[in-house]
């Protein structure tokens, strides 16, 4: 079970958070996290995109959680956050580009 260290913000903070981590991933600039709303990188200093990729894992598992609830019969859970994260991140399987020349 991974540490949970996005489970002190409040679901708009995480939205916002997974949001930046989703900008910073595509386009490969940390300018664009350091200066969004989240204020992400000013609690975390300098990240590399390793730490970005992992951490985006991190803030939409903890994205999941609010949307399970309990448990996933309970019905607890976070409605948006179901919506925006409706299955378990870390069981997608990650897409296999092959190139041919």
């Amino acid at each position: 079970m991974p540490e949970r260290i996005f489970k002190y913000k409040t679901v708009p903070e995480l939205i916002a958070t997974a949001k930046s981590l989703s900008l910073a991933l595509t386009t490969g600039n940390t300018k664009a996290l350091r200066n969004s709303s989240s204020g992400f990188m000013v609690e975390t200093g300098e990240v590399t995109p390793t730490n970005i990729k992992n951490l985006y894992g991190d803030v939409r598992y903890e994205i999941f959680l609010r949307g399970r609830g309990t448990s996933p019969t309970a019905g607890d859970g976070d409605e948006l956050c179901a919506q925006y994260e409706p299955a378990d991140p870390r069981r997608e399987r990650v897409m296999a580009v092959e190139v041919y020349r």
